[in-house]
């Protein structure tokens, strides 16, 4: 998975791009208003707006400063990040997912682990940061709130000859624990020389307790390069103890030179290595010496290499291949796993799940084992194959939500396609998931009906991405599907009007019509000639334009693949396809709005709905940030709907993520008015992005009445700020990195402008 370059320069570049015309904003519906209920098989789910669970890391910390360790997990799929309140009590299982925390973290790479590096009881942030280790120290107070400030940009270790990163593989997790008792934290991640048939594990001793009397990150040597005197065979999935070649020989050959380092331990060259593995040091067997669970991306099960010396010169004497011993952990491949103490008891329990997206199970794949051992020897039993995903809406994988009235009794639905559950055979099953409103026109209440509606996924099609319209012109509401293979599929309603969908597939409707991957269409008459069109996002920049031909039958003729000319790549410096429109409107007597999702969580809209598909230089206006994820490359996209679904005049916003989940968002968003009386962005404001001031030069014939900064969320920041001639001054330091707005009122207008704080 690709990373996000330049993340808040872009961002800053697309807020500058923003007309006050049109104010789009939306917020997670469950804080704003009343949450929406989700029932499913009789349960109510606590989080079923969370977004889904796909290949997923864990770690605990306590983000709201209540004395409990919460749940923070990062998913692969997406890089997204997600906080669960511990509001369990003791021997309970108990949380609550909160939105609000999610963006106090810092943006995380491919992996993260949280451990305590300076003694002062509050987890620290270690994550992957361009191939080596980041390090954030948790910095957080009562007045404070949760907060992280970055320590070091890498970590580094030391040898008689350089100083150079401690790098890990992008698909490895390290493990970061005290190794030797010494009071601080060592490093330890599998080797990546390739001139022995497997690999080892290297140790990196932190030295810092030594040289300062004081735990810290700051000076690190690798001490053993075969900690355990083991290797793990790159040939399968094998551990081979009591290995006598190099570097294992030799008593742990600890130094080495530059040129040895470049030759055989060069990240950018791994031919000969494992395509990715995990390591998690702890002492399971309760005998006070430290062992090591193992995961590596061609296995199904982890392997527990148990240690028969010390903890300062570990020599593993046996491997354990069915851990834990009830139920061992098993997924399709490349398993990981992640201690803390679940259910408030004391005593750390494993988290286990798949390390790895698109190549492994995607529904039960968060496996919990509670330790019901004692505080001497632990004893792990296997208590639930979802933990944390069985209470959110979770389909497997690549939702593609869209409302609509399936049984025609005026309430909306979700019906949910996506790219399926992963089986056993490593293909999917794709289908269609119905969420029934039995709720009220004003209070939604959602309820599952089936994971398979018409047994449609019997029919072979891959990533259904559902629009419903009447495709025939005979009064009751049809179904197109888009599909990963770029095709479109018809599926016609024989119920007719204003009765309970009856749909069919009538196969080969349409020929020629294959736009590439990941076709995601919508219906409307764009070119106002009466007849329906569907427009459609794909695998790519571009949105495709398909023209209808006929009212009366399904039939489309492919016009431009470059509708308006957009090309979302030159919205986002990585790739922005798997676009997603939606053409509806925000509120009650609002015009029509043409708006669109890319790959990387982010939505937009026109200035206006042209009916010309080939009018170049449209203006991209007000982006709202759907904060659950980033680009990923089987999955990437977040599908978007509209629909008023508690009868309150405004349209919510619907989208699927990556992991397989939904959310939905408040409409928040304000009706158009006259450019005197907003004006977006026509200040005069600087540097931005800043450090820890920002200034914003006001109209000398105008009072300031009002000023607000809020984050994305719209969440207000209380921040010192001061007049000068007209002169806002910002004091920034106090906020974490990141994209703000300020909201200006003065004694003429209202003005709206955008900082990026680094």
């Amino acid at each position: 998975m690709k990373k996000l370059l330049g993340f808040y320069l872009i961002l800053l570049n697309l807020a500058l791009s923003g007309y006050a015309q049109d104010i789009l904003d939306f917020k997670p519906y469950d804080t704003q208003k009343a949450a929406i209920t989700v029932i499913e098989n009789g349960k109510t789910l606590k989080a079923p707006f969370a977004g889904g669970i796909d290949a997923a890391q864990f770690a605990s910390c306590d983000i709201n400063l209540d004395g409990k360790k919460d749940i923070i997990v990062h998913d692969r799929e997406g890089s997204k990040l997600s906080c669960f309140l511990n509001i369990g009590g003791p021997n309970e299982i108990n949380y609550q997912y909160d939105i609000r925390y999610n963006n106090r973290f810092p943006i995380i790479g491919e992996w993260m682990l949280m451990m305590d590096y300076d003694g002062d009881g509050k987890e620290d942030l270690f994550c992957d940061k361009n191939g080596g280790i980041a390090c954030y120290r948790n910095i957080s107070t009562d007045s404070l709130g949760l907060k992280f400030k970055l320590i070091i940009d890498q970590i580094l270790f030391s040898t008689t000859q350089f100083t150079i990163a401690i790098g890990v593989p992008s698909n490895d997790i390290p493990s970061i624990a005290d190794v030797d008792g010494d009071g601080d934290l060592d490093i330890l991640r599998f080797g990546t020389a390739t001139i022995t048939p497997g690999e080892p594990i290297e140790w990196f001793k932190n030295l810092t307790v030594e040289k300062t009397g004081i735990a810290g990150i700051d000076t690190f040597v690798i001490w053993k390069r075969c900690w355990g005197r083991f290797i793990e065979d790159n040939n399968g999935c094998t551990i081979l103890l009591n290995y006598a070649g190099t570097p294992c020989s030799t008593g742990n050959k600890a130094e080495l030179s530059l040129s040895e380092y470049q030759a055989n331990v060069n990240l950018a060259n791994k031919s000969n290595r494992h395509a990715g593995s995990t390591c998690l040091v702890y002492d399971f067997t309760g005998d006070g010496k430290n062992d090591v669970l193992i995961g590596d991306a061609g296995c199904n099960q982890m392997y527990l290499a148990i240690n028969g010396s010390d903890n300062t010169n570990a020599i593993m004497n046996q491997v354990v291949t069915n851990f834990p011993s009830n139920l061992p952990i098993n997924f399709a491949t490349f398993p990981a796993a992640f201690l803390m103490d679940v259910n408030n008891d004391g005593l750390k329990d494993i988290i286990a799940c798949p390390n790895t997206p698109n190549a492994s199970e995607n529904f039960q794949n968060v496996w919990l084992y509670l330790n019901r051992g004692n505080a001497s020897v632990p004893y792990y039993v296997f208590d639930n194959a979802r933990f944390l995903a069985e209470e959110q809406i979770d389909i497997g994988e690549g939702a593609c939500p869209s409302f609509v009235d399936y049984n025609q009794d005026g309430l909306i639905d979700i019906m949910i396609g996506s790219t399926g559950y992963y089986q056993s055979n490593g293909s999917y099953k794709s289908g269609l998931t119905l969420y029934q409103n039995i709720g009220t026109k004003t209070i939604p209440k959602y309820e599952l009906q089936t994971r398979d509606y018409a047994g449609f996924s019997s029919i072979g099609i891959q990533k259904f991405s559902p629009v419903f319209f009447d495709a025939d012109a005979d009064g009751d509401i049809d179904m197109i599907t888009g599909s990963s293979d770029g095709n479109f599929y018809y599926f016609n309603n024989s119920a007719g009007a204003g009765q309970t969908f009856n749909l069919n597939y009538i196969p080969n409707t349409f020929s020629n019509l294959d736009i590439g991957n990941n076709s995601s269409p919508t219906a409307y008459d764009l070119d106002k000639d009466g007849i329906q069109d569907l427009i459609s996002g794909e695998n790519f920049y571009n949105i495709n334009f398909l023209k209808g031909q006929s009212n009366s039958l399904p039939a489309y003729v492919l016009a431009t693949d470059s509708l308006y000319k957009i090309n979302l790549g030159k919205l986002f410096l990585y790739p922005s396809g798997k676009a997603s429109v939606c053409i509806n409107k925000l509120f009650t007597n609002d015009r029509d709005r043409f708006i669109f999702s890319d790959a990387n969580g982010y939505v937009y809209t026109l200035d206006s709905l042209y009916t010309d598909p080939n009018q170049s230089n449209v203006k991209i206006t007000n982006l709202v940030d759907l904060m659950q994820g980033v680009y990923s490359y089987a999955n990437g996209g977040f599908k978007i709907d509209l629909a008023d679904i508690d009868d309150d005049g405004k349209a919510e916003l619907i989208t699927g993520t990556p992991r397989g989940g939904v959310a939905i968002y408040w409409n928040a968003s304000s009706a158009p008015v006259g450019i005197n009386q907003i004006i977006n962005n026509t200040l005069i404001s600087y540097p931005n992005p800043c450090e820890s001031i920002f200034y914003i030069d006001i109209p000398w014939n105008e009072k300031l009445n009002l000023l607000r900064v809020t984050d994305l969320m719209g969440i207000k920041k209380d921040i010192p700020f001061s007049l000068q001639n007209n002169q806002i001054k910002l004091e920034s330091s106090s906020l974490v990195p990141g994209f703000y707005v300020v909201d200006i009122q003065t004694n003429q207008h209202r003005y709206s402008s955008k900082f990026i704080k680094k």
